[in-house]
């Protein structure tokens, strides 16, 4: 007779197939939907699921009960909403129309002929790096960022009349949180690709940040294994050719975060490290050369190692 106390057979379903795998299921196999809809009960095996957005389906039929149990894994998002260069723009014309009321303001390139009256103009010349900012106190990533470098300058028909508007503008945007104000002299051949006479303006550098979300932990389906590994000192000899003592170089363990030196008779050792397995990659660095090599590789029968360093001849 076939065994009725076999283990749960599980599959994983993903996507647009999952409502049509549910439901090929669901037509042979009494459902119990409570871990997904917080119910219990027997439904039919017509029954049918709507199930909105993207999401993972766990399916575990138990060859005794015969039951379809189902639960839901929030989906991993890749992009977190946040503000975008469009809602900065929006941003900037906002301050430039409380900070100078009465002002025409625009997001286009300076004009080159200016009108009966002045106008401000907030044109996004370029972006540039931004330094990395420090992930939160809970772990999660740090947002991505980088820098919008807005050209702000005044066009006017008379000279004073940009002038009167420039300065509380410059003032402003030197209060204006979280911006830089850049008042360097800009270049002529800009002026000239933008087709504008030069005239004073400045470059405010306002941050765009993007959070990003916590990574999602993925489902454990086996229990942890704790596997054992004696602590023992990594020691040895570095060599070059002859078998002399190749003394001062540097020995380092990228994986551990550990590195000593060689002493005068080309002795090294690392204090004791987890010996089974040892560290995949074992970096020397010696008269301006590096030598990467695998230390099992090198390992002899009283657990110490012979490395002999290649130094070409002059």
């Amino acid at each position: 007779m076939r065994d009725r106390t076999a283990q749960p057979d599980i599959r994983t379903y993903s996507g647009p197939e999952t409502f049509r795998a549910v439901h090929r299921r669901a037509r042979r196999t009494p459902v119990d939907p409570g871990a997904l809809f917080g119910a219990h009960g027997d439904f039919g095996s017509d029954a049918h699921f709507l199930l909105a957005g993207h999401f993972t389906l766990t399916l575990g039929v138990s060859a005794s009960a015969r039951a379809l149990r189902m639960s839901a894994v929030p989906p991993d998002t890749s992009i977190n909403e946040g503000p975008m260069i469009d809602t900065i723009d929006r941003e900037l014309l906002e301050w430039l129309k409380a900070t100078v009321p009465k002002t025409t303001v625009s997001l286009a390139v300076p004009p080159a002929a200016a009108g009966d009256q002045p106008l401000v103009s907030c044109y996004l010349l370029a972006l540039a790096t931004a330094p990395p900012t420090r992930g939160a106190s809970n772990g999660s990533p740090p947002p991505q960022q980088f820098a919008l470098r807005y050209l702000i300058s005044v066009s006017a028909a008379a000279p004073e009349d940009a002038h009167r508007v420039l300065g509380p503008l410059v003032f402003a945007a030197m209060d204006r949180p979280g911006c830089e104000v850049e008042l360097d002299m800009l270049p002529a051949d800009l002026w000239q690709a933008l087709g504008v006479v030069p005239r004073p303006a400045f470059m405010l550098r306002v941050p765009l940040r993007l959070a990003r979300p916590e990574p999602t932990a993925g489902i454990v389906l086996h229990p942890i294994v704790i596997n054992k590994s004696p602590l023992r000192a990594l020691a040895g000899r570095l060599v070059g050719p002859g078998d002399v003592a190749l003394a001062g170089a540097r020995l380092e363990l990228p994986s551990l975060n550990l590195a000593t030196r060689s002493d005068h008779r080309g002795y090294f050792t690392f204090p004791p490290i987890p010996s089974d397995p040892l560290p995949k990659e074992l970096m020397i660095t010696a008269r301006g050369r590096v030598l990467r090599i695998v230390p099992h590789q090198h390992l002899g029968d009283d657990h110490t190692l012979t490395i002999t360093f290649p130094i070409p001849e002059n």
